[in-house]
């Protein structure tokens, strides 16, 4: 579940250590059109959690449409030449009473 115009966080908990990590994308997409793209810069790593905080603004890229829920998968490349994906998770996504930006 996310509500739009806050700043969700988003954990991944690994198998293995970050340490092992080369990239890492994690992709949004909502109507089946990829609307945001965080990188490893974006994120905070742990031994072995990813965690991304999406912006005020992030979050209102996003249609609060029970029918157009969002998909979220985690990709990662290892140092060893590896790529690993999670499953798609399926986010619902909430408006705001007031969804101006703070």
């Amino acid at each position: 579940m996310m509500y739009r115009a806050t700043t969700p966080e988003h954990i991944w908990e690994l198998p293995f250590s970050t340490g092992e990590i080369e990239k890492i994308e994690i992709t949004y997409q909502q109507g089946g059109k990829n609307v945001l793209i965080k990188t490893q810069k974006d994120c905070t790593l742990t031994e072995r959690e990813i965690r991304v905080l999406l912006t005020q603004e992030e979050t209102l890229l996003f249609a609060s449409d029970a029918a157009e829920r969002v998909l979220v998968q985690l990709k990662i490349k290892t140092k060893a030449g590896k790529v690993w994906a999670t499953d798609v998770y399926t986010l619902s996504v909430y408006g705001c009473l007031n969804e101006g930006v703070m």
